[in-house]
């Protein structure tokens, strides 16, 4: 197998950077300058027909137009995302809004507009001072006519693209992707590239970390590479897990000198905030989220919290069929421990039990979701699901009218 060229760590980082909100338009709007640039660059030296030759000013009423145009739609677009991250934030959870500002269509269409607005301007002092040539005008021309094509499919793609931004479908639905991505890597690499193992990690000595946040990313080849012959490191913590002084990282087989205790902590990544690419249970703790506020007094829609209870439904079940994947070789000295499945499915459906306790409609739609994934043919996720419907149904017993109780346990009976 041939060895990234890049680590996986500094993947991370970049894909990470290339999620920012100012990276595409910053990217779009250097491109446009170029080819400003490059009009402004060509000689005079080139003889062309009279049908292709401009006057020095002809192009300046377009670019004026495009330029005070497109400083409008810019400034109206970043108005309308903030206050669609803040309806997100406060109609679903703060947690989400990242997917949003992630958005590909988004960011696609900041970076069109942004650079489209550069280009006329830059192109516009341009055009007054003089620099262009024929030759230059007319690749200028060129440039413009593609432009104001690719602006106009933009915007009509905007139009669509602004009405279902920040729906709590939409919301959803990104916070489900995020989520079944995550799964499917857990699927192929249960281990991050590790050897997983069940139970605490053995006795040794530990390493710290130097920072206090979420574990959001691990490079496990690039940690498996830097031990020396005859080392064995036993990762104490999976992503997600928050950080503290006297929580270890990891526990070595051997007293680690100061090289190689810096290298566990470069492997591993450390923000904030948790991230959804390698922390499943992120996106069960976000999608729980979003149901919970659902089902407060203040909301009042069980619609919501018994469509998050499918969609639950579904990763996992997904989550099944992504285990027939074939799984990537593992470090033979590097150890994590195993991914809860009980931990998993309380983080997902523990605080919707708990929030539509009192709602029948939700009850039954929970009793029918882990009834279904009680009879996955995956033995520790069964278990889980077997602990959380007894779980739905302590609960509703304890709040709801003897009537609606039995209903649900009838449900779980006949699903049973």
């Amino acid at each position: 197998m041939v060895p990234p060229i890049l680590s996986e760590r500094v993947r991370f980082q970049l894909k990470r950077l290339a999620h920012r909100l100012w990276f595409w338009p910053s990217a779009y709007s250097l491109t446009a300058v170029a080819v400003v640039l490059a009009a402004a660059a060509l000689p005079s030296g080139y003889s062309l027909p009279d049908y292709l030759t401009f006057a020095s000013d002809s192009l300046e009423p377009v670019l004026t137009v495009m330029a005070s145009s497109m400083l409008a739609v810019v400034t109206f677009s970043l108005s309308a995302i903030v206050s669609v991250l803040a309806a997100a934030a406060q109609a679903a959870t703060p947690r989400a809004t990242g997917l949003l500002i992630e958005d590909a269509g988004l960011q696609r269409t900041l970076s069109v507009f942004v650079g489209a607005f550069l280009f006329s301007i830059v192109a516009l002092v341009g055009s007054v001072g003089g620099v262009y040539s024929d030759a230059g005008r007319l690749l200028l021309f060129a440039a413009t006519v593609v432009l104001i094509a690719v602006v106009v499919g933009t915007l009509l793609r905007w139009i669509d693209r602004v009405s279902r931004l920040g729906r709590m479908g939409e919301i959803i639905d990104r916070t489900e992707e995020a989520t079944a991505a995550a799964l499917k890597d857990f699927a192929r690499r249960p281990g991050l590239g590790a050897t997983v193992r069940d139970g605490p990690a053995p006795a040794g000595y530990p390493v710290f970390a130097s920072a206090i946040g979420y574990v959001q990313h691990m490079d496990v080849g690039q940690l498996s590479a830097a031990l020396p012959e005859g080392v064995t490191c036993h990762l104490a913590v999976r992503p997600g897990a928050f950080m503290d002084p006297v929580r270890p990282l990891a526990i070595f087989d051997v007293s680690p000198d100061d090289v190689l205790a810096e290298a566990l902590r470069r492997a591993i990544t450390i923000g904030d905030i948790r991230s959804f690419e390698q922390d499943p249970r992120f996106g069960m703790v976000v999608l729980a989220e979003i149901a919970s506020k659902a089902l407060s007094p203040g909301v009042n829609d069980p619609g919501t919290a018994i469509d998050v209870s499918g969609t639950l439904t579904r990763l996992l079940w997904g989550w099944r069929a992504d285990l027939n994947l074939p799984v990537q070789d593992a470090a033979t000295n590097v150890t994590i421990p195993a991914l809860s499945m009980g931990d998993m499915l309380e983080d997902a459906f523990r605080p919707i039990a708990r929030d539509g306790a009192g709602q029948v409609e939700v009850g039954l739609r929970l009793v029918a979701a882990l009834t279904s994934l009680s009879e996955m043919d995956e033995p520790r996720l069964a278990a889980a699901a077997r602990a959380r419907l007894a779980d739905v149904l302590h609960r509703a017993e304890a709040v709801l009218l003897p009537v609606d109780a039995e209903a649900l346990k009838r449900s779980a009976a006949a699903c049973t």
